[in-house]
């Protein structure tokens, strides 16, 4: 059994707090799953927001189609998946972001990927390919065989739409040139009549009649001299000389690290929107966060990956989470998914804080682990289609 204990801080006037001295199960990441007399929250935007189920909820497969040729990709709003094809491993939750495929994605309406790369480590992989990594955790797709197929078959069904990948050297015990040469030759094969390729033009300058049908890589490779799509790189002062402001905060100490990544993400959305510079720059929000805290903890706030939300063990006299949920007088923890979905749809105490967020168009790219539809239509709905 687990015990609650309320302890004054010695300042009465400072707030009072709840430690949790636990005895019983342990939930995400080593932290306390609230006992059964806790008043869990409900969940009225949860499932809007974080999935868990394999197949598509909706179909936007041609969403892009209602863009004008002139639209700009800077003044769009656009899902993405964080660690795209990591799914299944050996790792379990640690290393899974996501349980839909990149073909039920795609049809979920996303069209920003995140692909890590790696020189594969079983003979069961294709010859000069690479397979798809989370860290230590290999995956059992490859990047030629496996997802370029997906990509050029989801284009031929839907020519209105673009897709977007961000390519990134995952091991850093992998050669350098050899990553680098295996990624030319698996794009700039079979599959180069879809890739984007005009060295020189600007993000700022790229316009959806230039990338309709089309792949635009973003690379994040090491030692990279290459010229195809644009420069990603890992180092902010050196991304933002490339036309791209990011937001990647991923690595939580602890659970209770949720609320700040939290904060980031919400000033990173006001920010897309009217930052500086705002006019030459594509913005990237990554929602997702790992490291001290399993993904799905991050983007649900879950005991786990199916369970209910996780109590911060602080009672509500206090403002230390005033955007989290809160039932019988305890703050809960509550994840970005649902989070974001309340901030983009004026919900919830962040939909009253910052009204603007509901009405204000073109959040650049919004990167999830474990999307619901309704957190996809929400970012797709929130843009000018001029």
């Amino acid at each position: 059994m687990t015990k609650i204990l309320a302890t004054p801080h010695f300042n009465p006037r400072r707030r009072l707090c709840l430690r949790a001295v636990a005895t019983g199960t342990l939930g995400a990441a080593g932290a306390l799953v609230a006992p059964s007399t806790f008043a869990y929250p409900g969940r009225p935007h949860d499932e809007q927001a974080y999935y868990t189920g394999q197949m598509a909820q909706a179909d936007y497969s041609n969403w892009m189609s209602k863009f004008s040729p002139s639209k700009r990709l800077i003044d769009m709003s656009i899902p993405g998946t964080h660690d795209t094809m990591a799914t299944v491993s050996e790792y379990g939750h640690a290393a899974q972001c996501q349980t839909m495929s990149l073909a039920q994605q795609l049809k979920a309406g996303i069209r920003f990927f995140d692909f890590r790369v790696g020189i594969a480590r079983a003979p069961s992989f294709p010859a000069n390919d690479l397979s798809f990594w989370h860290g230590p955790a290999q995956f059992a797709t490859c990047l030629g065989r496996d997802a370029m197929p997906t990509i050029r078959k989801f284009l031929d069904d839907n020519p209105s739409e673009a897709v977007f990948i961000r390519l990134k050297k995952e091991r850093s015990d992998d050669d350098n040139k050899e990553v680098n040469d295996r990624c030319r030759n698996i794009l700039f094969g079979s599959n180069s009549s879809y890739m984007y390729h005009y060295p020189g033009r600007r993000i700022s300058d790229v316009r959806m009649e230039h990338v309709r049908g089309q792949i635009v890589i973003f690379r994040d490779l090491a030692e990279d001299a290459d010229t195809y799509g644009f420069k990603y790189g890992s180092d902010p002062d050196d991304t933002r000389r490339f036309g791209i402001a990011i937001q990647d905060n991923y690595a939580l100490k602890t659970n209770w690290d949720l609320y700040w990544k939290w904060q980031r993400v919400r000033e990173f959305l006001g920010w897309s929107i009217g930052g500086p510079a705002r006019t030459n720059q594509l913005y990237i929000n990554f929602i997702s966060a790992g490291t001290g805290s399993y993904p799905y903890f991050v983007a649900s706030g879950y005991d786990s990956m199916n369970g209910n939300a996780l109590t911060t063990g602080l009672l509500t006299v206090t403002d230390k989470y005033p955007d989290f949920k809160k039932s019988g007088g305890f703050w809960y923890f509550t994840g970005t998914n649902i989070l974001t979905y309340e901030a983009l749809n004026g919900l919830g105490h962040v939909g009253e804080a910052f009204p603007q967020l509901k009405t204000m168009k073109n959040f650049g790219v919004i990167m999830m682990d474990f999307p619901a539809t309704g957190l996809i239509k929400s970012i797709i709905d929130h843009q000018d289609v001029a």
